[in-house]
This record gives C-alpha cells, structure tokens and sequence, in this order.
C-alpha cells in the first residue's frame, strides 16, 4: 500500500486512474435515496450527481445491516459501509459514529473484489468520529504489500 497526501479526486485521473473509496452510511431516506450530506460522499454528490444516491440507497434497502462494498457501475466510486444502518430510523444512520468493525469488514470485503488500482481515505476518522490511530492499523493490515492501493490523507491544501 502506498501512502499519499493530497486530495483523493486527484487519484481518479492520469497517471493514477483510480477507483475512489467512498465512506457511506448503510441507511436510506423515505425516497429511497442514501443520505451523502457529508465527506467525500456529499462531493461524490456533487461530481457525479444524486442518481447515485438513489443508486446506493437501494442497495442499502436490499442488504440492510449486510450492505456490502460496493462498484458503481458507470462511475470511478466504490461505496464503503463505515456507519451502521440505525435500525429504528435507517434516514439517521448518517449521525451515527463509525464503527471499527464494519470497517475492518468493509476492508477485506473491498480486497477480496481484486479491483485494479483505488484511492482510500483514512475512512471513518471525518465524519465518522474514528481516530486515525484507530483506524490505520485496520487498514494497513488488510492491503499491505497492495502496490495497487492507495491511502491518501487529506493534506492542508
């Protein structure tokens, strides 16, 4: 794994081509629709339009508290659970923590798909509420040796 600073978007175009790993939620408004009102997610949003929370919301609604990472289709995204689905009310698991957990589950789950080359961030330490001290050791153990993955930490540009 290597490990950059910068803005992770950057990965997604020459030289680097990367899929970009995306922390979500597991949950879904009464629409349907994933809430990606924060991060990287709500950027995501903004670049590629709220068709994919639509998308991803279905997925949550299908899987429920088993949502798996997920490829977006037409789209250089990869959708990684790090907030659990609140059960009681699956429109607020965006204000849910992060759990270590579902990360480390996620983790091997997004290696096991044997993608070409993708762009994490320190998932779950914004938004999420994690510690990079945390997190990073799930991270590295699972992609270690992975030249094709990328940790990118958001820099001070």
């Amino acid at each position: 794994m290597q490990e950059e600073e910068g803005d992770i978007w950057r990965w997604r175009n020459e030289p680097h081509n990367c899929e970009i790993v995306i922390p979500t939620n597991i949950g879904w408004r009464s629409d349907g629709s994933n809430v990606m009102g924060a991060g990287l997610a709500k950027q995501a949003v903004k670049l590629y339009g709220k068709e994919i929370t639509e998308w991803y919301g279905e997925i949550c609604q299908a899987c429920g508290p088993g949502t798996p990472v997920v490829v977006h289709p037409d789209h250089p995204l990869v959708f990684f659970p790090v907030k659990p689905l609140n059960y009681d009310e699956p429109h607020l698991s965006w204000r849910s923590d992060a759990n270590l957990h579902l990360i480390e589950r996620s983790a091997k789950q997004l290696a096991a798909l044997r993608l070409g080359p993708f762009a994490i961030p320190m998932v779950g330490c914004g938004n999420g509420k994690l510690s990079e001290k945390d997190v990073y050791p799930v991270i590295h153990r699972v992609f270690r040796g992975e030249e094709h993955v990328t940790m990118v930490r958001y820099g001070l540009n």
